[in-house]
């Protein structure tokens, strides 16, 4: 997600407040954040205008004939349930000189322009024994992918620029350990030890913060029921450190509780993977924006005026597939409809702009998983 449209909809969700013209600067620095969230790097300069994306722009799961969107919230409670009781049942053990090993797909880099909305896949590979050590390798696939034909029409129209520094692609190789050392890289896996088993107990310390989920960005949500459904989504997919069938089964419990989760049906992950999918819609009502300007540069005024500016209402859907044979999370994903928002850019200027803000839609595909004998072995 773009770090601006992180800014906004954390103004939305504290209602009418003031602001300082500070707070909505844009930043240009490339970030990595966890796993799930890709480095961002915003484009500035040369490439100008706005791309209007359509509401509905990728939709990251098919649904099949055999599924049901939107159906009744208690038949996801009935899903959940049994994948939970199936799930926490499980008694599959790593022996000595044994890793479990996951090559899950995701969108290693995200790039923000004005025009042009584009992206780079990448793996995550992971190998992790019983005692929480490993490894793991994040691999990026130069090949530029653009989010919506008009988005690669625009790149063509200005020249089909370089957008991507060779340092973004270059492979990130993880040492995997159960705990934190200080000054040292390790990799941005969950670390679960120590998580309550009692689903109630989890959900309350997952949506407090009580259970700390290292790595995990906010995706934007507003409520607690939003909050833990993404919380619990993300750590079922993992890669986890400290994960157990017991705790596996507790997560599944807590998503069959949270209200407003429905069906999907059959489904399949942007890989093609087939499995059983669950959804959850957090609805951002429009609020007003408040910004508080300081006094014109080079006076001596002190009195600061300020601008108001309104957000329209958009919604966040969040979808989950899983196995349902072995209770593996294959495929995440968010958007945001609408994806563009309107913002203004220097609010306090005699002449603000009216801009877009792009809200990057998000997946992950569990590609394979397995057993492995090394740290480098494929199963």
């Amino acid at each position: 997600m773009p770090e601006l449209a992180d800014e906004i909809r954390a103004f939305i969700e504290s209602g009418l407040r003031p602001v300082t013209i500070n707070d909505v600067a844009p930043r240009t620095a490339t970030t990595l954040r966890s796993p799930r969230r890709p480095r961002t790097t915003v484009l500035v300069g040369g490439l100008v205008g706005v791309v209007a994306v359509a509401a509905a722009l990728v939709l990251a799961l098919v649904v099949l004939p055999s599924g049901t969107p939107g159906a009744p919230t208690s038949a996801a409670a009935a899903e959940l349930n049994r994948l939970s009781t199936q799930a926490a049942s499980a008694t599959t053990v790593l022996e000595p000189g044994q890793y479990a090993y996951t090559d899950i797909e995701i969108q290693t880099v995200v790039l923000n322009g004005s025009s042009v909305h584009a992206y780079l896949s990448g793996t995550e590979q992971t190998w992790i024994n019983a005692a929480g050590t490993g490894r793991m390798v994040i691999t990026t696939d130069p090949t530029l992918q653009f989010y919506t034909p008009a988005d690669r029409a625009a790149w063509e129209a200005a020249g089909s620029p370089p957008l991507v520094d060779p340092a973004q692609t270059a492979p990130q190789i993880y040492t995997v350990s159960p705990t934190m050392t200080p000054n040292t890289v390790q990799a941005p896996l969950y670390r679960v030890a120590g998580f309550s088993t009692d689903p109630t107990t989890l959900a309350h310390d997952l949506a407090s913060g009580a259970a700390h989920v290292q790595d995990f960005s906010n995706p934007g949500c507003s409520t607690r029921d939003c909050l833990v459904f993404a919380k619990a989504a993300d750590l079922l997919q993992g890669p986890s450190i400290g994960m157990t069938p017991a705790l596996r089964g507790a997560l599944f419990k807590v998503l069959a509780d949270v209200p407003g989760t429905t069906a999907l049906g059959t489904v399949m992950n942007r890989a093609g993977r087939a499995g059983v999918g669950f959804r959850y819609v957090e609805k951002i009502p429009s609020e007003r924006l408040k910004t508080i300007c300081g006094a014109p540069s080079g006076t001596s005024a002190t009195t600061k005026s300020s601008t108001v500016s309104a957000t329209p209402p958009y919604t966040i859907t969040f979808d989950v597939v899983v196995d349902s044979n072995t209770t593996s999370v294959v495929g995440t994903a968010q958007h945001t409809t609408p994806n563009v928002l309107p913002m203004t850019s220097s609010p306090c200027s005699s002449r603000p702009t009216a801009t877009q803000g792009f809200d990057a839609p998000s997946w992950t595909s569990l590609l394979a998983e397995g057993v492995s004998s090394s740290t480098t072995a494929i199963p």
